[in-house]
């Protein structure tokens, strides 16, 4: 048991907190985007730490967890400009194919998710600069 608010007590969740905090700003900075998005670079941010090798261990913690290697070719800054490939419902014949938007997380599955002008774009791939 801890006593409340007392953070000392606490050292390797506060240690833990700080780093992903951290991590969360830089992106912020780094993009341009609005603190608003915080959640979503939070999630981001997880997502790579749970896939990225950490010390004392010879596997990820992801790779711990299912026995299995993650795929990490599907990994993007966080906040870059993006064009998010459209359904073939949204295609026109005549109009662009693409959503262009900025890279803002990563779905279930790991796959990149894009943010259009226009709000979330629904897509199929996601393709960065």
């Amino acid at each position: 048991m801890t006593a409340p608010y007392k953070a000392q007590q606490n050292g390797k969740a506060e240690r833990v907190n700080r780093t992903l905090m951290e991590r969360v700003r830089a992106a912020l900075l780094d993009s341009g985007a609005e603190e608003e998005l915080w959640a979503e670079a939070l999630a981001s941010v997880v997502h790579v730490l749970n896939r990225s090798p950490k010390a004392g261990l010879d596997v990820t913690p992801l790779e711990a967890l299912t026995g299995r290697r993650p795929n990490v070719a599907g990994f993007r800054v966080w906040g870059s400009r993006a064009w998010a490939l459209k359904t073939k419902k949204q295609q026109r014949k005549l109009e662009p194919r693409t959503d262009v938007g900025r890279f803002f997380g990563y779905r279930v599955g790991g796959r990149p998710t894009a943010s259009s002008r226009t709000g979330q774009t629904s897509c199929s791939s996601v393709g960065t600069s």
